[in-house]
């Protein structure tokens, strides 16, 4: 972690990070009273600083809907879909430092600050490519694009652990959120997060006959679970298999 002298903190990863001249437009957090975190856009480059054609939004798939829908104030909506926040791209206010420090295991900084703080206050993205992300094969983030295919055999070959691992983060932010947000505001976000974990759990559920399954896993798409709570039909298609 970062201070940037200008009451913000930050984290980056200099190996991988190539700046232009601001690396996080911090002054944007300062027109919205209730903004806590700014976050943006990269250019994804290979080891030699080449651009490679691709934004890291375009990659992790945060839409222009997905967008809209933060800046109107669901961002929690967004990141129980996936983590649309890069640490190397974050800012946030250094009051809030003791209110997300430290980081609980099994949780990446920028996922939980952001999750967090999406339950308080605002969380301002900057659809500017103001960093350069580099990717090598040594890279600890993979932000490399692949296609659905390869995507569905990485799936199956990792099996149920990430799923089971995003459920024990999930139950460690419902627990923290619930000793820090009034009652009165807390049910709300508490229903949310089970509702996610319901889903994992249902996702992960052992079957010896995988074909037994189908007809609630058709169900979740048809309520709409896979939308809300994965990756849509990428998620559906790896339960299929």
């Amino acid at each position: 972690m970062v201070q940037f002298g200008c009451g913000y903190w930050g984290s980056h990863l200099q190996r991988d990070l190539a700046a232009h001249p601001s690396v996080v437009r911090v002054g944007v957090v300062d027109s919205d009273p209730h903004g806590d975190v700014v976050f943006q856009d990269a250019e994804i480059v290979d080891a030699n600083l080449r651009t490679l054609g691709y934004r890291l939004w375009q990659y992790i798939n945060f839409t222009r809907r997905d967008q809209k829908r933060l800046r109107n104030k669901h961002a929690l909506d967004v990141l129980l879909k996936r983590n649309v926040v890069s640490g190397a791209t974050m800012a946030f206010r250094a009051k809030l430092r003791d209110a997300v420090l430290p980081i609980p295991p099994g949780w990446l900084h920028d996922g939980w600050i952001a999750l967090v703080r999406s339950t308080f206050s605002r969380l301002m993205g900057i659809p500017e490519q103001l960093i350069r992300y580099r990717q090598h094969q040594d890279n600890w983030i993979d932000a490399g694009g692949k296609r659905l295919f390869d995507r569905l055999v990485l799936a199956r070959e990792e099996g149920p652990q990430p799923a089971v691992t995003e459920i024990q983060r999930l139950l460690i932010a419902r627990e923290y959120l619930s000793n820090y947000r009034p009652a009165s505001h807390q049910a709300e976000v508490s229903q949310q997060l089970d509702n996610k974990v319901h889903h994992l759990q249902a996702r992960v559920s052992p079957s010896e006959r995988k074909w037994s399954r189908w007809p609630i896993i058709l169900k979740k798409l048809a309520t709409g679970r896979y939308q809300r709570y994965s990756r849509g039909f990428s998620s559906f298609a790896r339960d299929l298999l």
